[in-house]
């Protein structure tokens, strides 16, 4: 995993990304916490209160402009040519929508292999799994 902040942001301008997951201020977790994935398997982590601002997030993924995180994920608005998953507890993921298909049948996989865990445990792993 790749921690990254204000100083890394024009490096990461332009950066090929298939997932975007984001937790909302109070969630479980890491609130305020952002990871994206690369097609080459790069993880790359930030806080958007400790280590990277709202704007420069937006430099690095402009489709979070339209993104509208919704109370439980009911409401949510999000940008075509991405699917949206809710992971429970204050979570939220984006999956570039030609990875989707594939990105669904893994995690479903993986929870059924893992009944006692949720999306939100295994969502990284059926990311990388499908790079």
């Amino acid at each position: 995993m790749i921690v990254v902040g204000d100083k890394d942001v024009e490096s990461l301008i332009g950066i090929d990304i298939v997932a975007f997951q984001m937790a909302e201020g109070g969630a479980m977790g890491y609130p305020g916490g952002v990871f994206f994935v690369t097609p080459d398997k790069r993880i790359f982590f930030t806080s958007i209160w400790e280590q990277m601002s709202d704007d420069n997030l937006l430099k690095v993924f402009p489709p979070l402009a339209e993104v509208k995180w919704g109370l439980f994920g009911r409401g949510t608005r999000y940008p075509s040519g991405w699917h949206y998953e809710y992971l429970g507890m204050g979570n939220h993921l984006l999956v570039r929508d030609d990875f989707n298909e594939k990105f669904l049948k893994e995690s479903d996989r993986l929870l059924r292999d893992n009944p006692d865990l949720i999306l939100y445990n295994l969502w990284l792993d059926a990311v990388l799994s499908i790079l």
